[in-house]
């Protein structure tokens, strides 16, 4: 279970890092004047943190729902146990 989690914060920070490699990369790489680049270098600033954002936020749903699902199956399997545990008692 946790390795998921983690696999999914891995994966986060590689489209991060990869973003603002390319990000850089395209900079060193364009003919624009100054004033140009720095509109666009804060325009993509503003894109990449409304992206995490986004991603951080769906990533928290998705983890609260497996944590939900998990719960409820762990709770399933105690009652069956326990049912077991009757019948054999009997």
């Amino acid at each position: 279970m946790e390795r998921k989690g983690s696999s999914i914060g891995l994966l986060f920070i590689g489209i991060l890092i990869g973003s603002l490699v390319g990000s850089g990369i395209a900079l060193l790489a364009a003919p624009q004047s100054g004033e140009k680049t720095r509109l666009m270098l804060r325009d993509k600033g503003v894109e990449l943190k409304n992206r995490a954002s986004t991603t951080v936020q769906d990533t928290r749903v998705k983890a609260n729902d497996m944590i939900t699902k998990v719960r409820s199956r762990a709770e399933e399997i105690a009652g069956r146990i326990g049912q077991r545990t009757d019948q054999i008692a009997e």
